[in-house]
């Protein structure tokens, strides 16, 4: 089964500018992989960045 190695991020901005990824790499290695990040830290928001690629999602004007 196929797994995924790394993921790489780069220049992603959200809120309004406040919150950003530069130039990000998560390395996974083919194992599970969970992102710990406080309340408020943008987990939904990353994990949207993740599976866009694989999956067409519609982004709504907020998150631009």
């Amino acid at each position: 089964m196929p797994a995924i190695s790394k993921i790489r991020l780069t220049n992603v901005v959200y809120e309004q500018g406040q919150k950003r990824y530069h130039d990000e790499i998560f390395l996974f290695d083919g194992h599970n992989g969970a992102v710990l990040l406080e309340n408020g830290g943008g987990k939904r928001y990353l994990s949207k960045r993740f599976y866009r690629p694989l999956f067409h999602i519609q982004t709504s004007q907020n998150e631009k």
